[in-house]
């Protein structure tokens, strides 16, 4: 919640990844970050299962580029470091390309460092870190339209 234009542009880099190499595959991936020591909570405030809440929300979210079943996989992983499970996802799944949103820099992510730059630092594949644009709403919600047109 928050993050819907972020979402927005990281999809419109995934579109163009698809677009320019034929048969690629695309795994949207959520990291659901649990406590290292104590009680990780199942239900959100309302209730639902947070797992499949997140999972109801990847696929929302891929909905849009219009991917037929065997070129997509959802997954959400459960990790004290969501840098490190998205490592090592990338590792155990031999992955070429890892495309990660990144929010507005902060005093603090500066010093303690932030998902975004400790993927980019470890993995080992090509990485891009997608931000949100400078320009206006409008103008990005026109570039999704002609990609999907």
């Amino acid at each position: 919640e928050g993050m819907e234009l972020l979402a927005e542009t990281l999809r419109v880099h995934v579109r163009r990844v698809l677009d320019t190499i034929p048969g690629a595959r695309l795994a949207c991936i959520n990291v659901l970050k649990t406590n290292r020591i104590g009680v990780n909570y199942p239900l959100d405030s309302e209730g639902r299962n947070i797992h499949v809440q997140r999972l109801v929300d990847l696929k929302g979210w891929a909905q849009p580029l219009g991917l037929i079943s065997e070129q997509v996989t959802f997954h959400v992983l459960e990790e004290p470091d969501p840098a490190a499970a998205l490592i090592e996802y990338a590792r155990s799944n031999h992955v070429d390309q890892i495309l990660i949103g990144a929010r507005a820099s902060s005093t603090m992510r500066r010093y303690l460092g932030s998902v975004s730059s400790d993927v980019v630092a470890q993995a080992p594949c090509t990485v891009t870190v997608v931000r949100i644009p400078e320009r206006t709403k409008s103008a990005l919600e026109a570039e999704l339209d002609a990609l999907e047109a």
